[in-house]
Formats: structure tokens, C-alpha cells, sequence
């Protein structure tokens, strides 16, 4: 996915003050300090992995910040326990 985002990723990570996970904390920190395009807002970056992220084949839209749902009924009445470790989106 990030290779389909390009450089908005590296702009990303460039204005963040910490990494962006743990896993990838070396490479993000390497990034912060050398890469030489601007920085984007986190808004910026959503927009752009929306578009990158494009239609479902209903026609709807994938969007970040949509309510998890179950995915067998897509119901969003539920109650996040956190007793498993997972949340379906």
C-alpha cells in the first residue's frame, strides 16, 4: 500500500515527532532526518490514501474514519471490549 502512496508517506512521516510504529521506528527516524520534500498534515495524508484506497465495487467510498463493522452483517451496534485483541473495520 505504501508503495501506492509514494512520497505522501515520506511527507507524512517527515512532520511526525516520533515514528510512525514500532516496527518501523529505525527507518522512520532515518526518514525524518533526511528526506527532502515537504511535510503534509495528517488530513492531507488521509485524503490522499483514500483516493489511493478508491471505489468499492458497490460504488461506495473507503474512508478512514468509517465505523467498524461486523463483516458477516456490516451491523455498527457494538460494544469493543478488547477482550480478543481484534476489531473488524
Amino acid at each position: 500500500m505504501f508503495n501506492k502512496i509514494g512520497d505522501a508517506h515520506f511527507q507524512y512521516l517527515k512532520g511526525l515527532n516520533q515514528p510512525y510504529s514500532i516496527a518501523t521506528s529505525s527507518s522512520d527516524k532515518l526518514i525524518q532526518e533526511t528526506y527532502p520534500g515537504e511535510e503534509i498534515s495528517i488530513e492531507s495524508y488521509d485524503d490522499i490514501v483514500e483516493k489511493v484506497a478508491g471505489l468499492c465495487k458497490c460504488g461506495g467510498q473507503f474512508r478512514l474514519d468509517a465505523p467498524a463493522r461486523c463483516p458477516k452483517c456490516k451491523s455498527t451496534d457494538y460494544e469493543n471490549t478488547y477482550e480478543h485483541g481484534l476489531c473488524y473495520d
